[in-house]
């Protein structure tokens, strides 16, 4: 059991695949006062070695 936390939010463009993790946010307002609607998302963590998560971050990284 844990947490996991996204710190940071890029374009779709710069997410491999071309989607980011708003594509988990529906667009639809709540029924209390019109503002957001907000929820919480089940995931899978998988652990992986030091040389895949260099290369998970160098091909995932937005080009500036």
């Amino acid at each position: 059991t844990g947490v996991a936390v996204i710190e940071g939010i890029w374009w779709h463009r710069f997410q491999r695949g071309g989607r980011g993790v708003n594509v988990l946010t529906s667009d639809r307002v709540s029924d209390l006062g019109g503002g957001p609607a907000l929820h919480s998302n089940l995931v899978e963590i998988e652990r992986v070695g030091p040389e895949d998560g260099q290369r998970a971050a160098e091909s995932t990284a937005p080009d500036r």
